[in-house]
């Protein structure tokens, strides 16, 4: 482990848990081995979560380290600094959806779909084709939220979708 980080625990709160439920020994090649798992949002009333570098936080991001299993929650600040920029607007667009079944999802999101076996290949061209759309007909509107249930039931699978 890095002993310059482990000198100053209370100033990199953050890189130190991760670095403890890592395989790795350097932030670097630590934050390569946690993957975002769910990211749930705290309603009015729940109890307070707090993020692993101290702060309060609403929207949580679930993380799971792929060598050694650990899971860790981090706050939507924080994990930006696990995922590509593609990966947290992914992360983005999936908790609007949570929000408003309606909304369009990103293109890497739909990519990442369809190559996960989630969404047809018909699914993804009508996505891509309407995804642009501030008006959808009724069933395009129908076909787009069974959609986005599909996707969020393998993104987020602690959201419920109605």
């Amino acid at each position: 482990m890095n002993t310059t980080l482990q000198a100053l625990p209370s100033a990199f709160p953050l890189i130190n848990s991760i670095l403890e439920m890592s395989k790795a020994d350097s932030w670097v090649e630590a934050v390569k081995e946690w993957d975002l798992s769910d990211i749930t949002v705290l309603k009015p009333g729940d109890e307070d979560a707090f993020c692993l570098c101290g702060h309060n936080i609403r929207e949580l991001c679930h993380i799971e380290n792929s060598g050694t299993g650990n899971q860790a929650i981090v706050g939507n600040c924080c994990i930006k600094k696990f995922l590509s920029s593609e990966v947290a607007t992914s992360a983005r667009r999936v908790n609007a959806i949570k929000k408003e079944i309606g909304k369009a999802l990103d293109e890497g999101t739909i990519a990442r779909a369809l190559e996960a076996g989630w969404i047809s290949d018909w699914e993804a061209a009508f996505y891509t084709s309407t995804q642009k759309k501030r008006k959808l007909s009724t069933k395009q509107f129908n076909i787009r939220t069974r959609i986005n249930r599909a996707v969020l039931l393998h993104l987020c699978p602690s959201h419920q979708t109605k």
